[in-house]
């Protein structure tokens, strides 16, 4: 059982903070207690629509997965039976994948990248679809030691037990390959490097979710590596491809 509770667990804790607008019409709050408060827009509110009512089914299973290692899921789903008003979840702070600094060690990437795999793999098996899963979602705090790396805004993440779990695997894997990619090599798609044919095939077996994207980096640091002894950053492997 999920957990849901009315407005009045919102009005008895009180708001702190507006923190943001979304471009979906949504308001973000963060309360008294240090949570954050997504409250939907109208849209989403009545629940005779048979398709807000099944976001919100979804939602309430999501808050069964909370303190999950690597996914802030929802704790508390604000809703009665008639009307869907919002999520209450971890506020986590951090940046956006997308805005890694280009110094950051691969070696510590690689160490990020590592329990993002394992989170996916444990959630994934679990039949959960990893819907809107992009690198803005992803945010990284380099000053935590015990969660450095979460995903975030899981509004579409959709718990699938009819489908192959290996099928939902490689797909939310697929999703980290193009969030990783698009934030740490944007330009590796149209490298003469792809010439390589092992790489080519390394790069095509991630990009499909068959093999983790940190087993294709690893093989592809092998490559540049033995060319340089220095300590390799994000620049420096920008700069090698």
């Amino acid at each position: 059982m999920g957990t849901i509770r009315n407005l009045d667990y919102i009005k008895d804790i009180g708001i702190k903070k507006i923190l943001c607008h979304t471009n979906m019409g949504n308001t973000i709050y963060i309360l008294n207690n240090g949570k954050k408060y997504k409250e939907f827009s109208e849209d989403y509110r009545d629940l005779r629509d048979s398709i807000n009512k099944e976001f919100q089914e979804s939602l309430v299973s999501q808050t069964e997965e909370y303190g999950h290692s690597i996914i802030s899921y929802p704790e508390i789903v604000i809703s009665t039976n008639k009307e869907l008003f919002g999520i209450v979840s971890n506020y986590e702070e951090g940046k956006p994948l997308l805005e890694i600094s280009p110094l950051t060690q691969i070696d510590y990437l690689l160490i990020l990248i590592d329990k993002l795999e394992q989170g996916i793999q444990d959630i994934s098996l679990k039949g959960w679809n990893l819907e809107d899963l992009h690198e803005d979602n992803i945010i990284i705090n380099t000053i935590s030691k015990e969660i450095p790396i979460r995903i975030i805004d899981t509004d579409y993440h959709v718990l699938q037990l009819y489908k192959d779990r290996l099928e939902l695997y490689k797909n939310n894997m697929k999703r980290i390959f193009n969030a990783i990619m698009t934030s740490i090599l944007p330009t590796l798609s149209n490298s003469s490097i792809l010439q390589n044919k092992d790489i080519e095939e390394q790069y095509i077996l991630a990009s499909n979710g068959i093999i983790k994207v940190s087993e294709f980096l690893k093989f592809l640091l092998l490559k540049i590596k033995q060319s340089t002894k220095e300590q390799i950053t994000i620049k420096t492997l920008q700069k090698s491809i």
